[in-house]
Order: C-alpha cells, then structure tokens, then sequence
C-alpha cells in the first residue's frame, strides 16, 4: 500500500515537471520584435494617454519659425552647419543654444494630459498663445503647436497642438526656449582675441571733443631714444607715449562680455535713442597670422586657410560708444546691427587728457648711448665726457679734462631722467632763453636737446627736440641742478 503511494506521488510530481516545462518554454517563446517610431518622416506619435512625441528627421526641416511676445523669427541651419535667424545672419549667435532651439522639435515631450477636448482654450493661454511654433519642413509641410500660460506651481506651461482641443502640460526648460527673443540667442562676446602684448599695432580714438592715436614704433623710430616706451602718440601732437596706458585698455577689451544685449536688427533711425548718432569710436589695430586655424591656445579669429602661414597681417576691431545710463553704456561693436551695454568703466578711460597717454618720463634714453651731456645753465656750458658706460666698474667721466665720480654722475644722471611731467603746457608768449638745456650728444651721432623754460614759480615748460606739449615741477629740475654742481665739487649726490 505503501508503495502505492509513493508511486501515485512520483507520477504525479513527473506530470506536473512536464506540465511547467511546457509551460515555461511557451513563456520563453521569442516574439516579434517591435520595430520603434520611425523618424524618418515628420509626424505625431502617440506612446500613451500620458505622453506625446512629436518626431521628426532634422534634415527634413527648413526652418523654424517662431512668434512670440518679442516678434517672430525664423530659424534655420545655413551652409556652414551653423544656426542663423533670417535677417540677422551677420550677427554672431550662442551656437549651443540656437542649436539647441532647433534640434528641440526633433522629439517634442509633454509631460501630461491636462484637459482633453478642452472648449475654453483662453482657460490656459491658448486662445492668445505666448508663443506659436511652426515647423516647416522641406516639402512646404507646416506644423504647428502653441504655448500657453505658465502653470500656478510653475512647473511648466501649457500646450496644445494646432487643429486640436487637448490641452498638455509642457517642460518649463522646454517651453521656455521659445519664449525668448533673437536678442537672448546672440552672443554676448564682444571682442576678437589678440596678444596685446605682441600683437597691438595701434589705438584709434576718433569722434570725441579731442582724437587721439597711440601706435607702436617703427625700428627708425625706436633708434632715436625718443620713445623709450615702445609706443608713440602720433595725434593730436607727437609724443612718447605710455605703454602702461595702452595696456590698461587693452587688457580690458580683450576678453570682452557684454552685460546686456539691448536691441538687435538697430538701424540709423534708431541710433540716437541710445547716443550711437555721434560715437565716439574706438579702433584698435593688431597684427596676427592668418593661419594657422589656433592662436595661443585659442580659436584664431583671423582664420584663412588659403593664407600662407607665418605672413602677418593688420586686421582691425572697432567700437561705437554711445551714451551712459545708470552706470551702463551703450555700444555697438564692428557692423553688426546690434546695440549692446556694458560697464560704464570699461570705457572710463575716454574721460581721460591727452597726458594720460603719454609717457610720464620727459627723455629716457639710457646712459652707454650717451657720449658727452652737456648742462648749459645761467649763460654757461658744463660737459661731461663720458666714456665706458655701459661698465659700471670700467666707466669714466670727465669735465673740462677732470675725472668725476662716476657713481655720483649715474645717480645725477638718473634724477635728469626721471623728471616726469605733469600735465598739459604751451610755451610761455614772452620766453626767451631757457632755464636750463641738456643737450645729449649720442654714441650714434645723433643729437637730442631737452629745454626747460619758465611758465610761474611752481611750474617749467619742456621741450624735447624742439617740440614740447607738458610742464614739469621746478623743485625737481632745480634739484639736477644742484647735483649737477654737486658732481663738479666732488659731493655727494643723493
């Protein structure tokens, strides 16, 4: 009886084995595999009640236009694979997200269904949409979807597809790139990159009660002793310039940003809403190579292939300054139709005289290209002879056939040269002989003289080579003077 049972058992669990294996290798039978949405047509798919993908192949866009608060635009990929909006073309774009604008109605998510047959559109915005987005493909196919208001917990917005009543509720970071204007989509970089270092030929202010042009010097001119600094002032007179100057603007042009752009597609007509009917311009001048395509570790700007490489070139920058508003001045920069804003001290230097961008030094030529200087003082000549300078142990210096103290004449000669000027002068109507001359008879053969005339108590007159535009302070030429007479008596010279 026993066994018979067991018997019963077995049979019946073998049974069973076979049963959940025929079951099991139903279950595991492969189905036919579900091929996705396709996208190479434009069109609707719809995944769930939930859910709306609106798909489509890129290549098969035209272009997309967009009508919102701002206006309309349209947006499209030009030759280059760039993103361009009609009309602006010219105006330089933040790739990242006009790109991103476009290449969004490839898959267009809506996040839920929020009322469906909806019969009051202006419930949620969508009888006077926010925006209205076509699609246009390359067979004159238009589709189009509207975005109304923006929810109460602000999480989105709501949208419903041209022809249909259903109302969806869409991404926030979604809807809102439609919601922009042409202005939010341009760049706000502002400059071309350049080493002003290396790099800068020239400054150009034009436009102002007073022009001025700064540029760097010519070998001949560097030769001279005259421009120690590097730079001239060629306008409104000649003058050693101050390289610390240039640089100042320089460093705070390249590299840029505006804070603000206040208006694309501007014109003449609207030119002197922001003061851009009389600018002041700024040109800034800058020799690059063309090729090749990366400079100092950055893009080149100046880019061209068909250009032999190592052959620089001048290529120019140029700003239109309009007016100050609440610390914020408007600008335009190079041609483009667009009317930026920046910090009013990014420009501060405009305010600045003529002096400012002078060099500080009257004459700074260095003492081995000197070969004699001779001071000519109340009617009288003192010349030193000089002789090694460039040796400070070696060195010699003589005066009427007596040896001097060659390190009290270095110290003599660098309080001659540190004289700085301070501020714009005229030479006095009634001068005559100057107060003091230097004249500097050069190692080369050239010959620079250097006069002092008599303005007031306080203030000289200097001129360098006959052409003088500043005033110095008397103490400090007094005070070569003195250590001139110093030098002569064997004192020492502080």
């Amino acid at each position: 009886m026993k066994k018979k049972w067991i018997g019963i058992l077995l049979g019946l669990l073998l049974c069973g084995g076979l049963v959940g294996g025929i079951l099991w290798i139903i279950g595991i039978e492969e189905k036919e595999p579900v091929d996705p949405p396709s996208i190479s047509d434009v069109g609707i798919v719809y995944e769930d009640e939930k859910l709306r993908v609106y798909q489509f192949d890129p290549n098969r866009v035209e272009y997309l236009h967009i009508v919102n608060l701002y206006g309309e635009y349209k947006v499209r990929i030009d030759s280059n694979l760039g993103v361009v909006i009609d009309g602006f073309e010219a105006i330089p774009l933040l790739q990242a997200s006009s790109k991103g604008l476009f290449n969004s109605v490839a898959t267009v998510t809506l996040d839920t269904l929020i009322r469906a047959d909806c019969t009051d559109l202006a419930e949620y915005g969508l009888a006077e949409p926010q925006a209205v987005i076509t699609i246009h493909t390359d067979k004159g196919e238009d589709y189009r979807f509207a975005i109304g208001n923006e929810t109460l917990n602000k999480n989105g917005y709501y949208m419903c597809v041209q022809g249909e009543d259903d109302v969806y509720l869409m991404n926030k970071l979604f809807s809102e790139r439609y919601l922009r204007s042409v202005a939010d989509y341009c760049d706000k970089k502002i400059y071309k990159f350049f080493d002003y270092e290396t790099d800068f030929r020239q400054l150009e202010i034009t436009g102002s009660d007073q022009s001025m042009c700064v540029r760097t010097v010519t070998e001949e001119e560097q030769k001279t002793g005259l421009y120690f600094e590097g730079v001239i002032l060629t306008s409104p007179f000649s003058a050693s310039a101050s390289r610390t100057s240039v640089d100042t603007i320089l460093s705070g042009l390249v590299g840029l940003n505006a804070s603000r752009v206040e208006a694309v597609g501007v014109t003449e007509a609207d030119y002197s809403k922001y003061g851009l009917d009389n600018p002041v311009k700024v040109k800034i001048s800058v020799y690059a190579d063309p090729n090749p395509q990366y400079y100092n570790d950055q893009i080149n700007v100046y880019f061209d292939s068909t250009k032999p490489t190592g052959v620089y070139e001048e290529f120019t920058v140029t700003y239109y300054i309009g007016q100050t508003v609440e610390h914020e001045t408007y600008l335009m920069y190079e041609d483009y139709p667009v009317v930026y804003t920046v910090s009013d001290e990014t420009f501060s230097f405009l305010s600045q005289g003529t002096d400012w961008y002078c060099s500080r030094l009257i004459f700074g030529e260095y003492i081995y290209n000197v070969e004699e200087l001779v001071f000519t003082y109340e009617g009288k000549n003192y010349a030193f002879q000089l002789q090694d300078a460039d040796s400070k142990d070696k060195m010699l210096v003589t005066c009427d056939g007596i040896t001097v103290n060659s390190d009290d004449f270095r110290t003599l000669y660098g309080n001659l040269v540190a004289i700085s000027h301070y501020g714009l002068a005229d030479l006095p109507e009634n001068a005559k002989e100057p107060y003091l001359r230097v004249t500097y008879h050069m190692v080369d053969g050239a010959d620079v003289v250097v006069e002092f005339y008599e303005i007031d108590a306080r203030n000289l007159f200097v001129s360098v080579g006959g052409e003088g535009h500043f005033s110095v302070l008397r103490t400090s030429v007094d005070k070569v003077i003195r250590d001139m007479f110093k030098v002569l008596a064997g004192e020492s010279v502080q």
